[in-house]
């Protein structure tokens, strides 16, 4: 497979002029667009606490809305043809569009209905949803933030699915917010070893369970790991790209995988519980496809000088493989009562659901324990999403996306890059069924940045730069008549 993968890039570098080289990796006006709004909006998102989180909604919808205007700026900068590419950038809205249209036929049917209470001068709440094949809300108006925040996330995160023309885009992105990430990291570093109580020492938190600028640890962590499989992908891409490993050595390969060791140091200081287990596993699953890569690599580099490589790397993977094995052996705690609560909810409305950000205003409903008091959340992402929206709406949901990872499966595992982009996609997925991450903006923007560039990196990385975006079509001769 290397070998083939090998060949053919050099068959695209060769059959490229230095001319149409140039044209690839310049930066067209709707790829400087998009550079500047994410770094934008993930340093904002990363940067500010949660207490002016709707600063960062607020912006993440005012570029949102710049979509069409980008889109229209790409066709008409792209120097190479584009097939479809208004299509294109609809379908790839279908999950946007029916988020929408679910939550606009919610408000015609509530869950909720208000009784007054003259005696005691306030409201009570009744219980009245509609059908269950009719997609319904808890209450008139609840649920736009959700709306809003996955708008804000999802419309811009299409964009490197679309606008993107050669990978040169994505080595200039992907190290800047590589390097946004082990900033925090350090700052959580300082923060741990100072002792400060307050974010950034201007911020206050919540409780004390925060790390760095995000408001609880398991965030942070699923933060974390995204980023080291991206940090750890950069450094693989240039021990590959270099002729020999003093090269390497001398190069950004180092750095990159510093950054990402960085960022995983960090799990060191978080609170046990299931997520650090599925952080180390995750974490293992990266070394030990990183250490494979070198092995592999001894055909075309010095074995001698490889064996420091290798063998750090096999260290690191039994370290993290160590440490998942330490906070599976110590137990975890989980939130039952919540994840129980959600599941009946699941089960009186499992089409559609309840509606955006109705858990907290309908599980008190479906909790039998009156004494204890109910949280905000269901405890995990996936309930979370399934109590709001049920399997059907799920599914029609995400079925663009999984369409999509299906599709180009195979393609992603042919890169390094790719490869390593989808394990932490992967680890993240999994700490979403057992925690609340996604509420984190700068989470779920990264989650779904990386989403769509991973899959574009599979596509760009197959496929000449002048036929990326272009459908191959048959041309036929017209017939002439017999004179």
């Amino acid at each position: 497979m290397k070998s083939a993968h090998s060949e053919s890039s050099k068959a695209t570098k060769e059959s490229l002029t230095p001319r149409e080289m140039l044209t690839r990796d310049t930066f067209t006006a709707a790829e400087t667009a998009v550079f500047a709004m994410v770094i934008l909006l993930v340093a904002i998102a990363t940067w500010l606490p949660p207490s002016v989180g709707w600063w960062i909604l607020g912006l993440g919808l005012c570029l949102a809305a710049l979509n069409p205007a980008v889109i229209r700026l790409h066709s008409l900068t792209h120097p190479f043809f584009i097939s479809h590419l208004w299509r294109k950038w609809f379908i790839l809205l279908l999950p946007f569009w029916l988020i929408l249209f679910l939550y606009a036929l919610g408000q015609w049917h509530p869950s909720l209905t208000t009784i007054a209470n003259p005696s005691a001068g306030n409201e009570l709440h009744a219980l009245a949803p509609p059908g269950r094949f009719w997609p319904t809300v808890a209450s008139l108006g609840l649920g736009w933030e959700l709306v809003g925040r996955f708008a804000g996330v999802y419309l811009l995160a299409v964009l490197l699915f679309v606008v993107p023309k050669s990978r040169a885009f994505f080595l200039r992105l992907l190290p800047w917010l590589g390097l946004n990430a082990v900033l925090l990291a350090l700052v959580g570093y300082l923060q741990r070893a100072f002792g400060w109580q307050m974010i950034l020492g201007l911020f206050d938190a919540d409780g004390g369970n925060f790390f760095a600028t995000f408001p609880s640890e398991v965030q942070w962590l699923a933060f974390a790991m995204l980023w080291a499989g991206v940090l750890s992908g950069l450094c693989l891409l240039h021990f590959r790209l270099e002729k020999s490993l003093t090269d390497f050595t001398r190069g950004l390969g180092p750095w990159y995988g510093s950054g990402a060791l960085v960022l995983l140091g960090t799990g060191l200081l978080c609170a046990p519980g299931i997520h650090q287990i599925i952080f180390w596993l995750t974490a293992t699953l990266l070394c030990a496809y990183f250490g494979w890569q070198f092995i592999l690599s001894v055909r075309q580099k010095s074995k001698v000088s490889l064996i420091p490589w290798t063998m750090a790397s096999i260290l690191a993977t039994a370290v993290c493989l160590a440490l998942a094995w330490h906070h599976w052996q110590a137990g975890f705690v989980s939130d039952g009562a919540s994840m129980a609560t959600a599941w009946e909810m699941i089960r009186a409305r499992p089409w559609f659901g309840w509606g955006a950000d109705a858990f907290a205003a309908i599980a008190p409903f479906f909790n039998s324990d009156f004494s204890e008091r109910m949280a905000n959340n269901a405890g995990s992402d996936v309930l979370q999403w399934l109590s709001a929206f049920g399997w059907l709406g799920t599914f029609l949901i995400l079925f663009l996306p999984l369409s999509l990872l299906i599709k180009e499966l195979t393609a992603l595992l042919q890169f390094r890059l790719s490869t390593m982009l989808l394990l932490s996609l992967t680890g993240a997925l999994a700490i979403a069924c057992g925690q609340v991450v996604f509420e984190h903006y700068g989470f779920a923007l990264s989650f779904w940045l990386l989403f769509f560039a991973a899959l574009r990196w599979s596509q760009i990385s197959r496929t000449a730069a002048d036929r990326v975006d272009q459908k191959p079509y048959l041309i036929l001769p017209h017939p002439q008549s017999r004179t």
